[in-house]
């Protein structure tokens, strides 16, 4: 089975660490190889950009990604599900429709979670 890429925003922040783990104990539960690949920092598109052309190049199974840049990164993932390589976009969207530009999409609800913090606060 191939492994599946996981590129984050970065690779340095708590949140994106906190991710890694989880990601890792998924992968382990579901027995399957996860690569985890990302730029330093959040402001790099191209890096990331660089990262996916990468991970398409190797033939990976499937890759998982949190796109810098929501028009940036169009272009690498269609160029991933053209090779056949699924993608799933996670934390923030990006520019397209789910399953003909990418697989599904995977995020918290930002204003929900908003609402839900002034009603515990109220």
């Amino acid at each position: 089975m191939k492994p599946i890429a996981v590129i984050p925003k970065n690779t340095t922040h708590v949140y994106w660490k906190a991710i890694e783990a989880g990601a890792r104990e998924g992968a382990k539960e579901a027995c399957v190889e996860m690569v985890w690949k990302g730029s330093l920092k959040e402001d790099n598109p191209r890096q990331q950009i660089q990262i996916v052309e990468q991970f398409i190049s190797e033939g990976v199974g499937g890759i998982v990604l949190a796109p810098i840049d929501d028009i940036a990164l169009k272009r690498p993932v269609a160029a991933a599900m053209q090779k056949g390589i699924p993608v799933v976009i996670m934390d923030s969207p990006l520019q397209g429709e789910p399953i003909k530009d990418f697989i599904s999409t995977v995020s918290t609800n930002n204003h929900r979670g908003g609402e839900m913090a002034g009603e515990q606060l109220g």
